[in-house]
């Protein structure tokens, strides 16, 4: 088995793992637009604080109700999916160059 076959294998299991993964994430928008920073970093694996940087830069859209920053999950969904994307595309392309 060559390597493309192989990055291939592994490219088709990312995307059965991307899908059940956004799957779940579904799910879980579903139950809530928004959450708390707190929530949402138990939720994602993220800090606090790099929510927080996140809101400020704005790459993930956010309200203040209150004194709470509330985060929005599809928003924050989308930011987690495409830095997915863009790490694996990278390890994959690294992956092709060293075996060229």
């Amino acid at each position: 088995m060559g390597i493309e076959e192989s990055l291939q294998i592994i490219l088709k299991k990312i995307e059965v793992i991307e899908s059940f993964v956004i799957s779940a994430q579904q799910k879980k928008r579903e139950e809530k637009k928004y959450m708390r920073v707190d929530e949402m970093a138990e939720f994602t694996g993220l800090s606090k604080r790099t929510l927080y940087c996140l809101c400020s830069r704005g790459e993930i859209t956010f309200s203040r109700v209150g004194k709470y920053t509330m985060i929005h999950t599809d928003s924050m969904m989308a930011y987690v999916e495409n830095k997915a994307k863009q790490s694996i595309r990278k390890k994959v392309e690294a992956l092709r160059q060293s075996h060229i």
